[in-house]
């Protein structure tokens, strides 16, 4: 499994009510065995356990990460493009142009907390 997580303490201890603990599923890959052996039949568990397909990978990650082949950060910020189906929040820094401005400079920002703390999943 390779996906890339987002695992951090900050807005917790901010007290903000973002989510600092998902999986963003945007890109993401899995073998077929690991699949059926972790994932397959687990999506029923949305919306009742997991809020959404982010927190269940999430999930499948944080129970699988000690194991060989698994690999929760990717050395480079993925770079998309084009637009999102949605933004996930409302918020200030939400967009859903993956070529505008402000989310070249989260893709930024993101990219240099990957080479100056590349053990901390931002």
């Amino acid at each position: 499994m390779a996906i890339d997580v987002v695992d951090h303490p900050f807005y917790d201890w901010l007290r903000l009510n973002w989510d600092a603990h998902h999986a963003r599923t945007i890109l993401y890959a899995v073998t077929v065995d690991f699949y059926r052996a972790h994932i397959y039949g687990r999506y029923r568990e949305i919306p009742g356990r997991f809020v959404d397909a982010e927190a269940l990978m999430f999930d499948v990650w944080r129970q699988t990460r000690g194991d060989a082949g698994v690999y929760g950060r990717f050395r480079r910020e993925p770079h998309l493009s084009g637009f999102a189906g949605h933004s996930g929040q409302d918020g200030l820094l939400s967009v859903r142009n993956y070529d505008g401005f402000v989310s070249r400079v989260k893709r930024g920002v993101r990219q240099l907390g990957r080479w100056v703390l590349p053990g901390l999943k931002l």
